[in-house]
């Protein structure tokens, strides 16, 4: 079973309650989604230093392209900090998830208005 096929396959057992053998698939796998399937898994077992750690190490794998998956994690990591009380924290990446949001859906904009100006200049000729 591929990488991708595997996380996927564990996004499923997850939400079906199934975590151990959701985690025994994530076993040996080490990119950042399957980090991030795996600190969600903590998160449920309420083991949410576990659940951090895992998160910020996933973060520190994140390509300098920024990505739907980076909002998630800091969001992620913004529950757990609301949980330990440290609000402030939990602000900040909340902040830091809008703006990262915000970014992306302006550059998926960008590229659509230029599909569309180089479509509408081919169908001019």
């Amino acid at each position: 079973m591929i990488i991708q096929n595997k996380t996927e396959k564990t996004k499923e057992l997850i939400n079906q309650g199934n975590l151990i053998d959701a985690e025994n698939i994530l076993k040996g796998i080490e990119n950042k989604y399957s980090i991030f399937e795996l600190a969600k898994i903590r998160k449920i077992q309420g083991r949410y230093r576990e659940a951090e750690q895992l998160y910020l190490k996933s973060l520190s794998m994140t390509s300098k392209i920024k990505s739907d998956i980076d909002t998630n994690i800091n969001i992620e990591l913004a529950r757990i900090y609301t949980s330990f009380g440290n609000i402030e924290k939990a602000k900040n990446l909340y902040e830091k998830s809008l703006r990262n949001k915000i970014s992306l859906d302006n550059n998926v904009y960008r590229e659509r208005s230029e599909e569309r100006r180089v479509g509408k200049e081919c169908r001019s000729r």
